[in-house]
């Protein structure tokens, strides 16, 4: 960037030093315009944008809360911590022990009984096998190794249904009805405290309630002693055939009942998951009141209210700041494309920020301070940037501030487009009841329009929102907002004339008074030239009107532009009366006297500086001569000189500049025409044709002579202009009839004169 500046800032071949000095001004002009643009956008952003407020809330457990009451502006949800941790502890300590009935060991316990018994009977179908050679074989392919007597026993009776039958009763109770277990003491922990279950789908049902810490048995202990003590007893079998059958069951029974832990832990988890301690806050619900202890719960919702809000009011104001971007863009080029004398200087930039970063604030604060809420969202001031844009600017534009203050407030409220509604109205009437203002009675006239607009467009909407309508205080809300912008408006007004030097439609139709001190002065001390004011004021007006330039600023800059004339007035023919006065400039040399005819231009423009001219009144003092020359002492510096001399032209000439407005350039061919006409047309009956031709030779003149090059001017507005100033001269030089003189009375013959009154 520092290249580019110093690139931009090096004078190029054949450049001047002051060709660079003007660039080094105008980067210095446009860097200050995109600094109080940056300011004016952050401002604006930070008027609409929501407060970061509840950022440090100083709440604590166990403290009262001196504040006013809180209350949930939306809807939010907290966890209730000490709830959680309470539920978090009885979880801890009360969660259930799930155990898992193994199915598989049940039937592998089934297979290796079915295997045994066919073994034992393949063996007894042999005289050779012995009952040695059985328990060898048992153990060496089932791995269950009973006693020597058991083998007998097993040869006997392997043709025994019963045996086989008792055998697997005695299987099926143990692993069915009673369960055995390698954890029963965690079961008999749980147990005792209640807190014990079976997972799902493990068991048939009612199999699975049967047990209990009394029905299972611990393996392989509990087991072994039930099975020797309590239950083979009830058999009505031999005590050998009983040992046989405790001898093979101790090869065949398994624990078939385990404490899950995997299980239990993801039940816990999932039990932790599901505790109740979500505290829901409705939208408007109270939250702190004053007074009141603030316990654990209360201050976990305040901190989520502040944490809450500001995430939300951090992506408002992400949004409010890419609505103002946009807003300023499409403003910027709206400007550039139709308003292009406002320029883009940090002066118009304040101009227009300042009447909507006010709103706003304005608008910000009866929001805070309205109760109810929706007094402040409909009292919003958008007919206060209406009216201040219709004044310092033009109604287009006032429009362009209404809507685009309207829709950050809109975003900013938060409410729906009820609001932004409201504010259009508000502010689309006081922009259309200044729309062409004359007195300052209009912008009182304005804030009644307003009110009323506010009233009826309240009730509309509120209708239509609710079906019940607005409260009487938002109507009296809507009512006193175009109140208060009449007054604001008024109010800004000297204040922004006085920092910004704007000549606004007030200030020029106080200036327009005959009171005014220059006028005054004008008046008294060159007579000709007021009344040559006057009539280049009417002629103008008139004009400015007919092409639709600004005639109250055509009619201002036309009354001032001649003040420089009362400083010296009898070099100018209009003030001139007696001979001596008249043969003035003949004592002169004609260089002498063009530099006191152009004299008067700077010494207007020095009275109007010391009595506080705006400067749009002021820039019509040199403009409405522009560079023209001053044709009459140029012609005698002609006759009196040498013809083998050069008579500069440029000496004969104007300072200029041209008339930069087309408002400058009526007030210019005004004034021609007027001193033309006053010439030319004074003294003898006008006929049309003469008055057309005279102004038309005089605005010929001026455009051959290239006065307006630098104003937009329009064939179109010439022919305008010369049609009103042929009908204000028509008016002005318009034909009476002459006025015959009264015949003289006669005497009445025998009436005697009366004599005359004594004077004693």
């Amino acid at each position: 960037m520092a290249k580019i500046i110093k690139l931009w800032s090096r004078p190029p071949n054949g450049a001047s030093r002051g060709v660079c000095a003007g660039r080094r001004r105008l980067m210095s002009r446009n860097a200050a315009s995109w600094l109080t643009l940056a300011i004016v956008y952050s401002a604006i952003v930070l008027a609409a944008a929501p407060a970061f407020y509840l950022r440090n809330p100083e709440v604590k457990f166990g403290a009262v809360w001196q504040m006013p009451d809180v209350y949930a502006p939306f809807r939010f949800s907290v966890v209730d911590e000490a709830s959680a941790e309470n539920q978090r502890r009885r979880i801890e300590e009360r969660h259930d022990k799930i155990f898992r009935h193994d199915i598989s060991q049940d039937e592998a316990s089934a297979r290796q009984l079915s295997k045994l018994l066919d073994m034992v009977q393949a063996a007894a179908a042999s005289d050779a096998t012995t009952a040695t050679d059985l328990q060898k074989r048992l153990l060496s392919e089932l791995r269950v190794n009973v006693q020597p007597a058991t083998a007998e026993i097993l040869l006997v009776n392997t043709q025994n249904d019963r045996f086989r039958s008792d055998l697997s009763t005695i299987l099926q109770h143990f692993n069915n009805a009673r369960g055995m277990t390698t954890d029963k003491g965690i079961f008999n922990a749980a147990a005792r405290a209640g807190r014990f279950a079976f997972a799902p789908g493990a068991a048939p049902q009612q199999e699975i309630t049967t047990i209990s810490a009394e029905t299972l048995l611990g393996y392989p202990d509990e087991t072994f002693y039930y099975l020797d003590q309590r239950y083979l007893p009830g058999f009505a079998v031999s005590d050998e055939v009983k040992g046989a059958y405790s001898d093979i069951m101790r090869q065949i029974l398994r624990p078939n009942i385990f404490h899950d832990r995997e299980m239990t832990e993801n039940a816990k988890r999932d039990a932790l998951r599901q505790t109740q301690s979500q505290v829901f806050i409705e939208q408007g619900q109270r939250i702190l009141t004053y007074g009141e202890r603030i316990s654990p719960l209360k201050a976990a919702l305040f901190k989520r209210l502040a944490e809450t809000a500001r995430a939300m009011e951090k992506r408002k104001a992400a949004g409010i700041a890419f609505i103002a971007a946009l807003a300023v863009l499409g403003l910027f080029l709206y400007l550039r494309k139709y308003n292009p004398e406002v320029s883009f200087d940090p002066r118009h930039i304040l101009l227009i920020g300042l009447p909507v970063i006010t709103a706003l604030a304005l608008g910000r604060l009866i929001v805070r301070l309205g109760e109810p809420a929706d007094v402040g969202i409909y009292a919003f001031p958008a007919a206060l940037v209406g009216m201040l844009g219709v004044i310092l600017f033009d109604p287009r534009l006032g429009l362009m501030l209404v809507a685009m203050s309207s829709l950050l407030f809109g975003a900013y409220a938060g409410a729906d487009g009820s609001c932004m509604i409201v504010s259009m109205a508000g502010g689309f009437a006081g922009v259309a009841s200044l729309y062409s203002i004359k007195e300052r009675k209009q912008v009182l006239m304005a804030g009644i329009l307003v009110a009323v607009v506010n009233v009826l467009v309240i009730g509309a909407v509120g209708f239509l929102d609710t079906g019940r309508g607005p409260s009487l205080a938002t109507f009296a809300g809507g009512a006193a907002n175009g109140v208060v912008c009449y007054a604001l408006a008024l109010g800004a007004l000297p204040l922004f004339e006085a920092l910004f030097g704007v000549s606004t439609d007030v200030r020029l139709m106080e200036l327009t008074s005959t009171h005014h001190p220059l006028v005054r002065q004008l008046e008294d001390k060159a007579p000709g030239t007021y009344q040559h004011m006057l009539n280049v004021a009417k002629m103008a007006e008139s004009a400015a009107d007919a092409v639709g330039a600004n005639a109250l600023l055509t009619r201002t800059g036309a009354y001032f532009h001649d003040i420089g004339k009362a400083l010296k007035p009898k070099y100018f023919t209009e003030n001139q009366v007696t001979p001596e006065e008249r043969r003035i400039h003949s004592r002169l040399s004609p260089n002498m006297s063009s530099l006191i005819i152009k004299k008067h231009v700077t010494d207007g423009i020095d009275l109007a500086h010391r009595h506080h001219l705006p400067e749009r009144v002021t820039d019509f003092i040199p403009q409405h001569h522009g560079t023209a020359l001053i044709k009459y002492f140029y012609a005698e510096a002609l006759k009196r000189t040498e013809p083998n001399i050069e008579v500069s032209e440029e000496e004969f000439r104007y300072p200029g500049p041209k008339p930069q407005t087309i408002e400058a350039a009526i007030v210019m061919l005004a004034d021609t025409v007027d001193a033309m006409a006053t010439a030319k047309l004074s003294g003898k009956t006008v006929r049309e044709e003469d008055v057309r031709k005279l102004v038309r030779e005089a605005i010929n003149d001026k455009f051959h002579d290239g006065q307006f090059d630098e104003c937009h001017m329009t064939f179109r507005d010439l022919f305008a202009i010369t049609e009103s100033f042929v009908r204000t001269l028509l008016s002005r030089f318009h034909h009476r009839v002459d006025y015959p003189a009264m015949p003289q009375k006669r005497e009445v013959r025998g009436i005697a004169p009366e004599p005359a009154a004594s004077t004693k």
